[in-house]
Formats: structure tokens, sequence, C-alpha cells
């Protein structure tokens, strides 16, 4: 039986792929593209601005952005990423890079986009009700005056800030550092918004609720 040539084409492909899986041939194309000369070759393939063009076009294909966004949302992937970015010659790049006029200016038009906004406001709250869950530990109601309305309550130090040598908490890395673990969830409570009010810098509040 005779093939045609898009049938050929078809079939060399596929023996190709096939191929390319064996151990041996994914060893020696390892030891191929370790060569300096293959590896500055290839860099700077990457690097010209027809090579850019055609992997834009490709990642900005559905099915490539899909897998992708699969990819990146693993367990693995998750850690690789966070260990390249604790690198010290990653950081240094990405400070050079954050410089730049041209990003300043996109980071700049990104910060102050609505959409921007309207997603930061809904990750902040749910990094605060996250935070006052931990805290929480089970009992979600105002620590003085036993209030419900868990949308309401407040993060509230035990001991007051001006006690503390290092000075006033930032509720928003205070939100991470709870969220990560690093901040004991013992040294806060709830308190409604009037509790917390009234106990400011003292280390109770002043409110008697046996007269409400």
């Amino acid at each position: 039986m005779l093939l045609s040539d898009e049938e050929r084409k078809e079939r060399h492909k596929i023996q190709e792929r096939e191929r390319r899986k064996r151990p041996e041939v994914k060893a020696k194309s390892r030891e191929y593209l370790a060569r300096p000369e293959v590896s500055a070759k290839a860099k700077a393939r990457r690097k010209s601005p027809h090579y850019k063009a055609v992997a834009k076009v490709r990642r900005a294909k559905p099915e490539n952005m899909a897998s992708e966004r699969a990819q990146q949302v693993t367990p693995e992937s998750r850690t690789e990423r966070r260990k390249r970015q604790q690198n010290s010659k990653y950081i240094v790049k990405a400070t050079v890079r954050r410089a730049k006029p041209e990003n300043m200016a996109s980071e700049k038009k990104r910060n102050t986009s609505t959409a921007y906004r309207v997603r930061s406001k809904k990750l902040y709250a749910r990094s605060v009700r996250g935070a006052k869950i931990i805290i929480a530990r089970g009992k979600r109601e105002c620590a003085c005056c036993g209030n419900k309305n868990f949308k309401w309550l407040q993060i509230d130090h035990i001991i007051p800030q001006r006690s503390r040598s290092r000075g006033v908490d930032d509720i928003t890395p205070l939100v991470r550092d709870i969220m990560k673990g690093k901040r004991s969830s013992s040294e806060f409570q709830l308190l409604c918004a009037n509790c917390n009010f009234a106990k400011k810098d003292r280390k109770a509040c002043p409110i008697d609720h046996s007269l409400d």
C-alpha cells in the first residue's frame, strides 16, 4: 500500500517522537546540548527578534496558555519558582529590570487600573478573613462583648503596641505574617469596632457590658 506524502511525513513525525523518548537518545541529546559552543549558539538564537516573535505567537495560543497555567500551579513548579526567586542573581536581575523607565511606567499603569484595584481589594479582604479565622481559634466572636458579627470584628494586639519596643505594626505585613505563621496567633485577639476603639493602648477594654 503506497502512502501519500502527507501520511509519510506524519508517520515519520510519530517515529521520531518515539525515538526521542528513549533513555539513550535523551542522554546523548543532553550531552550534546551541554557543549559550550552549542549552548552559546542556542542562547544567541533565543535572543533573535524572529525567535521572540514566533515564541510570542506560540505562547498566545489558547491550548498553550491553558497548559502553561496548569503547569504553574503544580507543587513542584511552585517550589522551583520560590527557590529561583530567592537566588541572589535573580533578585539583582529583577531589581535592574524593574528600574527600567518603560517597566516602571508599565507597572504604574497596571497599579492604577480599576481592575487591579478591585482584585487587590478582594485579595486583601480574603487575607484578612483568613488571619481572623486563625486568631479566632474556633471562637468567632468579640473577646470582650461577645459580638458574633464576624465581618466587623477587628484584629487587636493583646499587649498594647505602644508598650512594644518594635513600634506600631502595619496591617498588611501583619496579616501576611499571621497567614504564613511568622507571628503567633496568641499575640492577638478579635474585638468589635467599639471595643477595639475603646481599648486603644489599654490592656483591657474599659466598657462595662453588664449595663447593656
